[in-house]
């Protein structure tokens, strides 16, 4: 019993887990990391 509510439980949870924390999550931690990288850039070459 319990071991079948443990896969069952695990599973659902890993699965949502995964796609929407890697989907949502990357994608705007990326989008800000490359626009502040590239802001930062620029503006280093721009200063000195």
């Amino acid at each position: 019993m319990n071991v079948r509510i443990q896969p069952q439980r695990s599973t659902r949870n890993i699965l949502p887990a995964r796609y929407a924390g890697d989907q949502p999550r990357p994608r705007p931690a990326a989008a800000p990391l490359a626009v502040s990288d590239q802001s930062e850039a620029p503006s280093w070459e721009t200063q000195p």
